[in-house]
């Protein structure tokens, strides 16, 4: 009985890494919608992914 259990528990779990993984890779092969403004934004040099990310963000550009 335990191990039913778990193989079901096991298989929920993958399920569900499997959604989130597929609509991860959907998000990334979407263009990014940057409205009617055309800004430029300026990646300098040793910028890390985190701080590029957060920098959209905080000038919302992208929502998370």
């Amino acid at each position: 009985m335990l191990i039913r259990s778990s193989l079901a528990l096991l298989f929920l779990v993958l399920l569900v890494v499997a959604v989130l993984l597929s609509s991860f890779r959907d998000s990334l092969h979407e263009p990014l919608q940057l409205g009617a403004q055309a800004d430029v934004f300026e990646v300098r040099q040793g910028d890390g992914l985190i701080r590029v990310l957060n920098t959209l963000e905080s000038q919302d550009i992208i929502d998370s």
